[in-house]
């Protein structure tokens, strides 16, 4: 796992200059200790060709192994690319909703989205709203998080501050974004 946050730190350009050949170097040692979270950091790297080149299939298969060993994070990455490759919901749909149910926020919004919306489905509001109604149950939103690297920044913790700016980030949430 040291290397999978090695990697991350690398990616992220946390507390060293970004890299990201040393990141993707970094995620592969910690995959070949079959580190869940480094399957899904190199598939992303892969889906978006960032310090490698554009690989769907290397994608796929990564994200897969992520997705399968309940990666939250792996799920929604691989939703995103068969969202891409197909150009609908239908392989992507059961994995916005395994994604969400390991209590990946950002995919009980598609979730929620998907149904209001009726995106690769009959519209139902009703399952729009229970998708919204975990997802407020589950994080009361991102205040508290925010509010707590506020103060982790405020105490001069920086690197910690730093880091969950970072991962809230990576989550997208937008405020984060210009502290990471």
């Amino acid at each position: 796992e040291a290397l999978h946050n090695l990697g991350y730190m690398y990616m992220n350009g946390m507390g060293v200059e970004q890299n990201f050949t040393k990141a993707r170097e970094h995620f592969e040692k910690a995959a070949e200790g079959n580190v869940t979270a480094a399957f899904n950091a190199l598939g992303y790297m892969y889906y978006v060709g960032v310090g490698t080149f554009k690989n769907y299939t290397e994608a796929e298969r990564l994200l897969l192994r992520a997705a399968n060993a309940d990666d939250g994070d792996g799920a929604f990455n691989l939703a995103a690319l068969y969202q891409e490759l197909d150009k609908n919901m239908s392989r992507a749909f059961p994995l916005l909703e395994q994604a969400a149910d390991l209590g990946f926020w950002r995919a009980l919004l598609a979730v929620a989205e998907a149904h209001e919306q009726g995106i690769g489905r009959p519209k139902n509001c009703t399952a729009a709203v229970v998708a919204l109604k975990k997802l407020v149950e589950t994080f009361g939103g991102v205040a508290g998080e925010l509010r707590s690297g506020i103060q982790m920044y405020q105490e001069r913790n920086f690197v910690d501050a730093r880091q969950l700016f970072c991962e809230l980030a990576e989550q997208g949430v937008e405020v984060a974004q210009s502290n990471c």
